[in-house]
């Protein structure tokens, strides 16, 4: 992961979108001896797509429309080989069953999140329940205490996180 100065992820999102498309060749590589598009829609998911994804849940709060961007042209790429250039990209996606990077990190940072609430170890970092601060048996005693702060803060993960499980409780 590449952390800047600057507390933005424009270093990380060039790292990934460089590894990701240098392995892209094995895809070009692959197309030449015509195997069943299935084959190639497997090693894109095996070994190309876990380099877009790296870190998917921390920097997803983080990153700007142009980095979300930047990520999503590497998998169209991707499918552009697989499965030729005359489809559209939702098209493709929806050929090989595949969601955006962008609905992946979402979920991804939902899991996160759940694994968290059931972690001893890593609970802490969550916010309490609303039922253990007020004590008292509300609608949504059952969601956790929100995040004040500032614009900055709220681009980061935990804030994020506590979003997306309040929302799908």
């Amino acid at each position: 992961m590449t952390i800047s100065s600057s507390m933005t992820w424009q270093a990380h999102v060039n790292d990934v979108v460089t590894r990701a498309s240098r392995a892209l060749y094995m895809l070009h590589v692959m197309k030449k001896f015509r195997p069943p598009q299935s084959q190639l829609v497997t090693v894109y998911t095996t070994y190309i797509r876990p380099l877009l994804e790296y870190c998917a849940p921390v920097i997803h709060a983080g990153i700007t429309a142009q980095q979300a961007q930047q990520i999503e042209r590497v998998q169209k790429r991707a499918l552009k080989i697989i499965g030729g250039y005359h489809n559209s990209y939702h098209e493709l996606l929806h050929n090989f069953e595949l969601d955006t990077l962008a609905t992946r990190r979402e979920k991804l940072s939902l899991r996160l999140g759940r694994q968290m609430l059931k972690s001893e170890r890593h609970r802490e970092m969550l916010p309490q329940p609303r039922a253990d601060i007020t004590n008292r048996a509300t609608r949504h005693s059952n969601t956790l205490q929100s995040f004040r702060c500032g614009a900055i803060l709220r681009k980061s993960a935990i804030p994020h996180i506590t979003t997306l499980l309040n929302c799908n409780m």
